[in-house]
């Protein structure tokens, strides 16, 4: 059973423009992320089954990353390196999801006899009892089968809440999505929701024994082996991004998006002189009024020398993956 990281946020100290961190920006360069929206408050980007938003509150820039966002990262081989580009950022781990999923037929009745055990106060989370009045359902007929009422249950959900449990009928909530039908699946997603718990890198990286700490024995036995969790955990390390040059990190650009990509087809069902035209604007983008003193391709202007294109391959195009 994989317990894996479905929603990420962390906070930085905010000494500049709300803009996402240039390590972490590289990362999203490489995978393709489209800048859906951005202001002198928010930026928005859109990844492929995700999103990944930029924000701030006094002294803080907060960074978050959906669940779709993350798979994509993991598909495209590079959640490592978001990690890694975190580490080097003085940093809080504020939100966390983990999230274990497991095949079953009866997923609609599994959450409501976990909502009726919580209401009879027998579940905690960790060493937490979870108060009756702090259990929530929502349930109503299923789209794969309208004689059946399923739906989610919280546990320990409340406007104080630190952490607290979600599980609910993955297959309906997908359905109810307009995604496909993927089978009988129960999701049990623990919900961290302050930094006082003491979430690390550590946990994001490989959430299994956060997840098992708070949910085993009375919502779900734990496996045998499962590492003990400690709180703040010290002694994880990660590898050090590499630094890219401008170029290096255009070039993940244009391996990997898919806004490059359909600029391009637009180029060639211009006609002969589209990409030339294309190329024109591009330059004025970059150079302004000074657009026409760019000079011919292979060399550089004044004072600057033209380095070498990358060699490295593009990342891997990404794989279906469960939303």
């Amino acid at each position: 059973m994989t317990v894996k990281c479905d929603a990420l946020t962390f906070t930085t100290p905010l000494d500049g423009p709300i803009v996402a961190p240039a390590a972490v920006r590289a990362v999203l360069d490489a995978c393709g992320a489209a800048l859906e929206h951005e202001t002198a408050e928010v930026q928005l980007f859109r990844l492929r089954g995700g999103v990944f938003r930029v924000s701030s509150r006094p002294r803080l820039l907060i960074v978050s990353a959906s669940g779709g966002s993350l798979g994509h990262l993991r598909d495209c081989d590079l959640y490592g390196e978001f990690l890694s580009a975190i580490a080097v950022l003085p940093h809080r781990i504020s939100r966390l999801d983990a999230c274990l999923d497991t095949p079953c037929s009866d997923a609609a009745a599994i959450v409501q006899a976990l909502a009726a055990k919580a209401r009879a106060g027998n579940v905690a989370l960790s060493r937490k009892a979870v108060h009756p009045t702090d259990v929530e359902t929502w349930l109503r007929a299923a789209h794969y089968d309208p004689s059946v009422i399923t739906g989610t249950v919280y546990l320990g959900k409340s406007s104080k809440s630190r952490a607290y449990l979600a599980a609910y009928d993955k297959q309906n909530e997908r359905l109810d999505r307009g995604f496909g039908d993927i089978g009988g699946m129960l999701r049990r997603e623990l919900r961290i929701r302050s930094s006082e718990i003491g979430v690390t890198l550590r946990d994001a990286a490989d959430p299994t024994s956060l997840f098992w700490h708070f949910v085993s024995p009375d919502v779900l036995e734990a496996p045998p082996g499962v590492v003990p969790w400690v709180s703040h955990a010290e002694g994880f390390t990660m590898e050090k991004p590499k630094d890219l040059t401008p170029l290096e990190r255009a070039f993940r650009l244009l391996d990997n998006s898919p806004d490059i990509a359909r600029l391009a087809r637009y180029a060639l069902e211009g006609g002969p002189n589209a990409m030339r035209v294309i190329s024109a604007r591009l330059e004025r983008l970059a150079y302004g009024d000074d657009a026409f003193l760019v000079p011919a391709a292979g060399t550089s202007p004044a004072g600057a020398s033209t380095p070498a294109a990358p060699t490295s391959t593009p990342h891997p195009k990404p794989s279906g993956r469960l939303q």
